[in-house]
């Protein structure tokens, strides 16, 4: 496909904040039910792991 269609584009952006989500609800949940489980990881993945917070609650 040399160009992507729009009606693409949007359903593969929809599927792959859906995957994210159910992703994200895990960790948190994970996070709940360890406590101190946020002090296993170390200072670059919590950076990354806010950031995606960040990115998805943006979107």
């Amino acid at each position: 496909m040399k160009k992507k269609g729009g009606e693409l584009v949007r359903r593969t952006k929809s599927y792959m904040l859906g995957c994210l989500n159910k992703e994200l609800k895990q960790i948190v949940e994970l996070f709940v039910s360890y406590t101190g489980s946020k002090a296993l990881l170390t200072s670059h993945e919590r950076h990354t792991l806010n950031a995606t917070f960040d990115m998805y609650a943006q979107q």
